[in-house]
């Protein structure tokens, strides 16, 4: 099989996807900034490599991306929020076609839409039309929110005891990074694009209250939920608050994230991880830094 090139393999999704094509024994060209910090990333989470070749570019060179592509065939493409990231995902998507690939598996959001409250959802939107109008042969996967963000709770959870959100009694489906790999690699190892976009969440919508629980219960920690107004986020000393993330947390206490697909399972084969699952997993990672 040719190698698959990846965009961005050090992302929370990019570098699960890379260990995934490797242990399927599929050749992987890894693209980053950084080798050396990759191949530390890789090394501390214990990730396979066997066939990856990790190749260091700026993403915005469209000479470059062609060179990493060409000859592989497939690519999936991730990159970081910024006000550059049309731009550049776009450049990534025209010039690996040109170079050959014949599918483009590409890490959305699920609330793109042109006319999105959130900046990061606009881009999405931006990206999958452009990419739609360049190829058919596109496979857009749009996960909800990712367990991995809720590591940034370890400060607040070791210092204070609690999880302050303007989140109420509200419940979300939210998915392991793990799992939004797996879909990606179920896709690229037989190469063949589902040519729409897919929703992806885990296995059922949670409340914050049982994410705390499941924490307390698989670390040992006094971890509990506690509501709170968004001026109060907004405030907390904790993590990096923002009027958009409180927006995202006003939309869960609305119901708006209620909801749950099972794309996880009709593609990869297999459930999503639950979030009880996630903390056991991760539970030094609950830690206070």
């Amino acid at each position: 099989m040719k190698p698959v090139t990846v965009f961005t393999a050090t992302g929370s999704v990019g570098c699960h996807v890379v260990s995934g094509l490797s242990e399927a024994e599929v050749p992987v060209r890894a693209v980053t900034r950084d080798v050396s910090r990759a191949r530390t990333l890789f090394d501390s989470e214990n990730l396979a490599i066997d066939g990856v070749e990790f190749l260091q570019l700026d993403l915005t060179d469209r000479t470059a991306v062609a060179s990493a592509v060409e000859g592989s065939g497939q690519v999936y493409l991730a990159s970081n929020d910024s006000p550059e990231q049309v731009e550049t995902e776009v450049t990534i998507a025209e010039a690996s076609l040109e170079a050959g690939a014949t599918h483009i598996v590409k890490l959305s959001s699920c609330d793109a839409a042109p006319d999105a409250l959130f900046s990061w959802a606009r881009h999405h939107a931006a990206i999958e039309q452009r990419i739609a109008a360049l190829t058919t042969d596109f496979s857009f996967l749009r996960p909800h929110y990712f367990m991995q963000n809720l590591f940034s709770f370890a400060d607040e959870i070791e210092s204070t005891g609690a999880i302050s959100l303007p989140a109420g009694d509200g419940r979300i489906a939210m998915i392991d990074a793990c799992d939004i790999a797996a879909v990606a690699v179920a896709l690229l190892v037989p190469g063949t694009p589902i040519r729409r976009t897919a929703e992806l969440t885990g296995p059922e919508p949670v409340s914050f209250a049982t994410v705390a629980a499941a924490i307390s219960a698989a670390t040992g920690a006094d971890a509990n939920y506690r509501p709170c107004t968004e001026q109060e986020f907004l405030s907390n000393p904790y993590g990096e608050p923002s009027p958009e993330i409180a927006r995202v947390y006003r939309d869960v206490a609305d119901g708006v994230l209620d909801v749950r697909t099972d794309e996880v399972e009709a593609i990869s084969g297999q459930r999503p991880r639950s979030v009880e699952q996630f903390a056991k997993d991760y539970a030094d990672r609950f830690k206070a830094s």
